[in-house]
């Protein structure tokens, strides 16, 4: 059986092109307002970045990115506003989707939340991903060793203050969600926010690479 080929997409300011589900889609508003695309489904003319956060804000700030959306778009750089903080906004907004979809699994019943109900569902083998705080304490070393037993992938990105308030319980530290329902997005977004902003320490490509084959650690 053969397979599709991968979709990949240039990058409008360092000219490299890459599978266009790694790179941050942008779009044009009516008003001329460079806009983020996390989905990559807004209408018009997409112009595709490759570059973390650090990179994409000096690249702002030097007028490099309005110059490139000009040539993208064909138009001149006085009629696209590229908004302050462009590149910081980018990372709260992969924050707030990532976040806005694991209350989600809560609400819909996809989420453990604490050790012993995680080591309940992790028995029963009803776990997909493995959530540890970032800022975690006491025996998160345990928990990670038992994700990795379970060789399922971990996210490791979102501090403490993030994971309570994403599932509405104070004091998250350990959380799973359940084999069903929408972790797969959830870990989309987490490999797209660790890739752009490396919110952890860990080897983010290799991490990507293997995420979604049930290992990593984002």
């Amino acid at each position: 059986m053969s397979s599709h080929p991968i979709a990949e997409r240039r990058c409008a300011l360092t000219g490299q092109t890459a599978p266009k589900a790694e790179l941050l889609r942008c779009a044009l508003a009516p008003d001329g307002t460079l806009t983020p695309d996390l989905k990559q489904v807004l209408p018009g003319r997409g112009l595709y970045l490759s570059l973390g956060e650090a990179k994409l804000s000096e690249a702002h700030a030097s007028g490099a990115l309005l110059k490139a959306a000009a040539r993208h778009y064909k138009c001149a750089p006085k009629k696209i506003l590229v908004p302050d903080g462009f590149a910081e906004r980018i990372s709260a907004l992969y924050v707030q989707a990532t976040l806005r979809l694991m209350g989600l699994e809560r609400k819909a019943g996809r989420a453990f939340l604490g050790a012993d109900s995680v080591n309940k569902a992790g028995s029963a083998g009803k776990i997909s991903v493995f959530i540890n705080a970032a800022d975690g304490a006491g025996d998160s070393h345990k928990f990670m060793a038992r994700a990795k037993a379970a060789d399922l992938p971990v996210i490791t990105a979102f501090t403490r203050a993030q994971l309570s308030l994403a599932f509405g319980r104070e004091n998250v530290v350990h959380a799973a969600l359940a084999e069903r329902g929408g972790w797969r997005n959830i870990l989309k977004y987490t490999q797209s926010y660790v890739r752009y902003s490396a919110a952890t320490p860990s080897d983010t490509d290799n991490a990507g690479a293997s995420m979604l084959e049930g290992k990593g650690s984002l």
